[in-house]
């Protein structure tokens, strides 16, 4: 059976000139080195990799002098792919050997409660608990596994184990993948104000990329996505490739995301059905795809709703492409006091149709209170119209207008004023408006 962790065992390799010393006179030589303070921490789920935080290690050589070795991780020899009460971690420099005692490896769970309410959800502080919270998901065994079940991050998560050399170096395999039947994700998810870093996915036939693959009915809340690296298929998101009548709320995304065919988003590849949304959301991304290609998300259809979002990164694609969204179709969608504050849209091939500063297309729902910059280019040959705040290109703003706060909590004939209180906060003059937390 596939592990969606990483079970970490380095080798053994001298690391020579991390603690050698100056020697003019050749005669210097390493005596000894040793733990001369501990790590910060000592206590590891199974599959973890050991944490160099804190940890100081002092090299002893024959002149009497000291000084500190600089540890990498090829230093190391340790096993934590069982539990163990007394593991060791063994650091080897020059030949000479110091240890770790003491370390405590616990059988892989979740913190906090029974997952069955806010107040006792299921917490999540290290990565190696947030893939096996995918692992379960993909493979139908979550914890308590009817919907609606609570997850919480009580700390910023950190990808890189999950990057270039895991899973073949197709990266991070999303929460949710949508390739048995019912493994998408139905449940809560609230990053309490915390992100998760360094997210990496590398694979052109992946359906459904994103630290979320497919969610339905669930929620995403508070949870910063940065540093993204995703390159998927269809439905490629950085919070979640395909949002079926979920919400993802207070969300943000950097980095860039792109995918080789349909419904790429910034924070979603789109958001489908009556009770899906997008609220006060914002992706600063670099989004390209080929058809329906936004900053936010890829297409808003049968009755979605994006509000209260921004984009601020380039879109770039083949048709239905727009600097919030790439399509707004079908039924009662809506797309509403959101702005386009991207430096370009830019057409790569495909037809000069389609393409708009705020939405690519629209085929039936509402666009209003829209704005976006009048300072936006246009690539490739397209051209935008006159902007307005219920058409695919918006009203018009300058930069410097979305730098300040009295633009977003001013209400208007065309624009309402965004929470300034509990939800965004902005550097008055220096940037675009950020989430509180």
């Amino acid at each position: 059976m596939n592990k969606y962790y990483i079970v970490a065992a380095f080798l053994v390799a001298a690391g020579f000139a991390s603690c050698k010393k100056d020697n003019k006179d050749n005669d210097l030589t390493l005596v000894s080195i040793a733990i001369t303070t501990d790590p910060d921490r000592k206590t590891y789920f199974v599959g973890e990799s050991f944490d160099l935080s804190g940890m100081v290690v002092t090299a002893a050589y024959s002149d009497n002098s000291t000084a500190p070795v600089n540890v990498t991780d090829d230093m190391l020899e340790y096993e934590f792919s069982e539990v163990k009460t007394n593991a060791t971690v063994t650091i080897t420099c020059q030949g000479k050997t110091a240890q770790v005692t003491g370390i405590t490896v616990n059988a892989l769970s979740f913190s906090g409660g029974d997952g069955l309410s806010a107040a006792t959800a299921y917490e999540i502080s290290v990565a190696v608990q947030l893939a096996w919270l995918a692992e379960m998901i993909n493979a139908k065994t979550a914890p308590s596994a009817s919907s609606g079940v609570y997850y919480k991050l009580t700390a910023d998560i950190d990808l890189a184990a999950y990057g270039e050399g895991f899973n073949d170096g197709k990266g991070w395999i999303p929460i949710g993948t949508d390739t048995n039947f019912f493994d998408y994700f139905d449940g809560n998810f609230d990053g309490a104000g915390y992100k998760v870093s360094g997210l990496y996915i590398n694979d052109s036939d992946l359906n459904n990329a994103g630290l979320f693959g497919r969610m339905d009915y669930g929620t995403i809340t508070n949870l910063g996505v940065t540093d993204v690296n995703i390159k998927g298929n269809n439905h490629v998101g950085g919070v979640a490739g395909n949002v079926n009548f979920g919400k993802i709320t207070n969300c943000y995304v950097t980095g860039a995301v792109s995918g080789k065919n349909l419904m790429v988003g910034g924070v979603a590849g789109d958001v489908y059905g009556s009770d899906g949304n997008i609220t006060n959301c914002y992706a600063a991304a670099a989004v390209s795809g080929y058809q329906y290609v936004g900053g936010v998300t890829g297409g808003i259809i049968e009755g979605g709703s994006v509000a209260n979002c921004y984009a601020s990164g380039t879109v770039s694609g083949d048709a239905h492409v727009g600097g919030v969204a790439g399509g707004v179709g079908i039924d009662i969608c809506s797309l509403t006091n959101c702005a386009a504050l991207n430096p370009s849209i830019e057409r790569i091939n495909g037809p000069n149709t389609n393409f708009g500063r705020v939405a690519g297309s629209i085929y039936g729902g509402t666009l209003s209170n829209n704005a976006t910059l009048s300072s936006m280019e246009a690539i490739g040959g397209i051209t935008f119209g006159e902007g307005a705040h219920d058409n695919l290109d918006g009203e018009d703003i300058t930069a410097a207008q979305a730098k300040t706060a009295v633009f977003w909590t001013t209400t208007t004939a065309t624009w309402t004023g965004w929470d300034f209180t509990t939800v965004w906060k902005i550097e008055e003059g220096v940037g675009y408006p950020t989430l509180r937390f």
